[in-house]
């Protein structure tokens, strides 16, 4: 594990990636979240790259890779996401795993599983493969994290107005369900 404090889970400076980018659920919280954070550097779908864009306006648009394989490749090592949100359907959440801690390498600190109904049997396997790699797993079936003191976050909590739920204090919420 890396982060030392909840607060390292998630701080300023952050660079996110997200798996499944174009799916509904994705790109709307990856919309509100880059309008929110400015962290989102990237995310890949199947099908989709060579050269598209999540558009989000105001100048923070975000590539869209045809795998997590050519995000890492194709972004210069400083600029790699260091934090990864998975939003793909229960029975890929293994496969993506896998490919972010194949391709991530030891760029990776956080993986964020937002994606519901995987197995117990798959989220063993998947605590294993992190623990082993040296990276952080938070989920299956989280809303994601939030960090008010550096106004940055992963996932939907928070909604589409965090400022309005979540002000900077010494108080730590964990939840398993929104």
């Amino acid at each position: 594990m890396r982060a030392r404090s909840l607060s390292g889970l998630l701080k300023k400076g952050d660079r996110v990636a997200i798996s499944n980018i174009t799916g509904r659920e994705a790109s709307k919280v990856s919309v509100l979240s880059q309008h929110y954070a400015r962290n989102v550097i990237g995310g890949w779908a199947l099908g989709k790259g060579g050269g598209q864009l999540l558009e989000v306006g105001k100048g923070l648009d975000i590539p869209v890779f045809a795998g997590c394989q050519e995000l890492y490749e194709e972004l210069p090592k400083n600029k790699q996401p260091n934090k990864v949100i998975i939003y793909s359907p229960p029975a890929a959440v293994y496969g993506e795993v896998k490919e972010v801690i194949e391709y991530g390498g030891s760029a990776v600190q956080t993986i964020y599983i937002i994606t519901e109904h995987v197995s117990i049997e798959v989220t063993a396997k998947i605590a294993r493969l992190c623990a082993d790699a040296g990276i952080d797993v938070v989920g299956g079936n989280t809303l994601g994290v939030i960090n008010t003191h550096d106004h940055v976050r992963v996932g939907a909590v928070g909604g589409d107005s965090p400022e309005e739920g979540f002000i900077p204090g010494s108080v730590t919420i964990v939840s398993n369900s929104g």
